[in-house]
């Protein structure tokens, strides 16, 4: 799905950003948060972006290097970005980067760390995970950019970044 002006301004104006996808869905949040709203009015508004999705996760208990499977249909993502400025956010440059009808796609990574990682994980009392998003912007069909736009390490519980897809590796 093609992007607009309307979603290029949304991205530039946002205060906050927060990405997600939820079974091979997609989508930006553009938050916005409202000045001098009164007791009756929203502190936010919201515009959403809806965007292709692609989601990658490696078993780091099998021992062997691959390229990882394809969980985008069982997968629950999200990541939130807590401020669109310039010195602490990849916002203002990726918008940069946008043109109108560009691609975007929101691509994760489920575990994909080396091993290294793995092994000093391994040591520890309980598994930590690395998950990581990326935005991959398409422009006449072919990949312009790809940018990280959040990672995270995480034990396997309510606050990782990408879940409920092992079901899917355990069926390979």
């Amino acid at each position: 799905m093609a992007i607009t002006k309307q979603d290029i301004k949304a991205l530039r104006q946002a205060d906050r950003l927060a990405v997600s996808s939820k079974h091979g869905e997609g989508k930006i949040r553009c938050i916005k948060e409202v000045r001098n709203h009164g007791p009756y009015e929203d502190r936010e508004r919201e515009y959403e972006i809806q965007t292709d999705v692609h989601v990658v996760a490696y078993d780091p208990f099998s021992g062997e290097c691959s390229w990882g499977k394809d969980v985008t249909d069982s997968a629950v993502c999200f990541a939130y970005s807590h401020s669109n400025h310039p010195e602490y956010s990849p916002w203002p440059a990726i918008t940069a980067l946008l043109r109108e009808g560009d691609e975007l796609r929101l691509k994760w990574v489920a575990d994909g760390s080396n091993t290294y990682f793995h092994r000093a994980s391994a040591k520890a009392d309980s598994y930590v995970h690395y998950d990581s998003v990326s935005l991959v912007i398409r422009r006449n069909g072919q990949v312009k950019y790809t940018v990280p736009i959040c990672d995270s390490h995480c034990e396997d519980n309510s606050a990782r970044m990408i879940r409920d897809y092992s079901h899917a590796l355990a069926t390979a």
